[in-house]
């Protein structure tokens, strides 16, 4: 067996040195996406400053993780059984634009996670929409939807707040009312027309 000279060994060693060196500065940086947020994750503990927009050195690189969110507005799409005062059935289909607020996104991260959708905004908005259509009559859900659209806007808006979550608006794109109202509308219409004929 051969035994190897001490400038090999030396060679051999600054090699590995210069492996080791490289991995660690080709793990020590992140670079964030446009329209996301860094949270800097050390050790299992969430640190109070997100990262912006583009290149960051991460040091130290092992413990220190980086997760991108999405500060992006988005739309979601919700459908919620409601009742209106005089106890009818009323199905309404609201859609929400929102957008986290990039200043507290790591708080959010912290006390929600990703999955804040499901968790927060979904009961939210189902919950606002159920609320606001108990204050009307089942022929005023339509005749002031604009009013109505706003009150569920503006409880939203203040909720979801407490969150880090910003709304940029709401709207109904659809208002279904039960067949027993949709028969009882088209009866009326036929006996009002019936009335104008035989006058």
């Amino acid at each position: 067996m051969e035994k190897r000279s001490p400038a090999t060994l030396r060679l051999v060693g600054l090699a590995f040195i210069v492996v080791v060196a490289l991995i660690v500065i080709f793990s020590s940086y992140t670079i964030v996406s446009p329209g996301h947020r860094g949270v800097v994750v050390m050790l299992g503990k969430v640190e109070k400053t997100a990262l912006g927009e583009g290149f960051h050195l991460i040091i130290p690189p092992v413990v220190r993780q980086v997760v991108q969110v999405d500060v992006r507005t988005k739309k979601l799409e919700v459908e919620a059984e409601a009742a209106s005062a005089d106890l009818q059935a009323v199905k309404v289909t609201g859609v929400l634009n929102y957008h986290l607020d990039p200043v507290n996104v790591g708080k959010l991260y912290q006390e929600v996670g990703l999955d804040f959708e499901s968790i927060i905004i979904v009961p939210a908005l189902q919950e606002a929409i159920k609320a606001a259509t108990a204050q009307y009559r089942i022929e005023r859900v339509l005749s002031e939807r604009a009013i109505l659209k706003q009150k569920i806007q503006d409880t939203l808006a203040e909720r979801l707040a407490k969150s880090y979550i910003i709304v940029d608006q709401f709207s109904m794109a659809n208002v279904e009312f039960s067949e027993e109202f949709n028969s009882a509308i088209e009866q009326k219409q036929v006996a009002e027309q019936t009335a104008l004929k035989k006058q």
